[in-house]
């Protein structure tokens, strides 16, 4: 069980640093506002809560939360960014079945979703924040690409650096990205998304495609959301017969993708190199 001390702890560094940059940033927030301030002793707290949700407030403390926590886990010594954003031996090839591994299986999730119709808490939030350039930045690009370090190449690479099973690695970490983003109508899709997202991972070794995916995928999100309304729904779009059917299809084709592209890559190799590699780096 020590293997999975340092993934736990860089999956609650995650969680603790986005709290506690956001309280920070909040009370920045309330205490440079005079009428703000007023408000709350004059026991209105509704001034207070409109300031905590607010776009800008909630899009800046997720950027800052975000690079804050990549410095972090990378002084624990989890992230290899030569290796884990080196492109190196790709060819289109598997970039294109892994896209479409991607895309199949992200589309077959998302129909999953709509069955299943849990609450979504924080849709309000989302959409106020994708309609302004700082939440389109840290929704679409900064926010993806944290937590593809922290949950792919901080919790995956390290248990696959341990010798922990592919399988095991991949659930685990797939498990976390699930629980952390608390939302009941995401931690489901962001389970099964990070499983595919982790096997690509695991088979190609490296961050880059996984983030262009997750970075697709949030900012096709945020698309539909700003064009079609928080209220789109693909199986009302298209029918709950083809919904289902199309599900299927797409979920089956996901796989198929992936069996190919366990096929065309060569064996994964994750070795402890990072530790002696960063201490190189520290010690200049």
């Amino acid at each position: 069980m020590k293997k999975f001390n340092k993934p736990i702890l860089a999956f609650l560094t995650f969680i603790f640093v986005q709290l506690i940059v956001s309280f920070i940033i909040g009370i920045i927030m309330v205490a440079s506002n005079p009428e703000i301030m007023k408000s709350a002793m004059a026991g209105d707290n509704s001034s207070i809560q409109s300031a905590l949700s607010n776009s800008s407030m909630l899009s800046f403390s997720l950027i800052f939360s975000s690079l804050l926590t990549i410095l972090i886990i990378y002084s624990m010594k989890m992230i290899r960014f030569r290796e884990a954003f080196s492109v190196k031996g790709f060819n289109i090839r598997v970039v294109l079945i892994a896209f479409l591994a991607a895309c199949t299986g992200i589309y077959a999730t998302d129909i999953l979703s709509e069955v299943l119709n849990l609450p979504n808490i924080i849709a309000e939030q989302i959409s106020n924040m994708s309609g302004t350039i700082p939440g389109l930045l840290a929704i679409c690009i900064v926010g993806p690409i944290c937590e593809e370090i922290v949950f792919r190449e901080s919790i995956t690479g390290w248990l696959l650096r341990k010798s922990v099973k592919p399988w095991i690695a991949i659930a685990f970490s797939s498990l976390l990205f699930g629980i952390v983003h608390f939302n009941p109508a995401q931690i489901p899709f962001a389970f099964l998304v990070g499983l595919i997202l982790g096997y690509i991972y695991y088979r190609t070794g490296s961050l880059v495609i996984v983030s262009l995916l997750h970075i697709a995928n949030n900012s096709m999100s945020c698309w539909l959301g700003n064009t079609m309304g928080n209220d789109f729904s693909l199986i009302e779009q298209i029918g709950s017969t083809s919904a289902v059917i199309s599900c299927i299809v797409c979920a089956l084709l996901s796989i198929a993708f992936l069996r190919t592209l366990n096929r065309i890559t060569p064996t994964p190799q994750f070795s402890e190199e990072i530790s002696s590699e960063q201490e190189v780096i520290t010690e200049k």
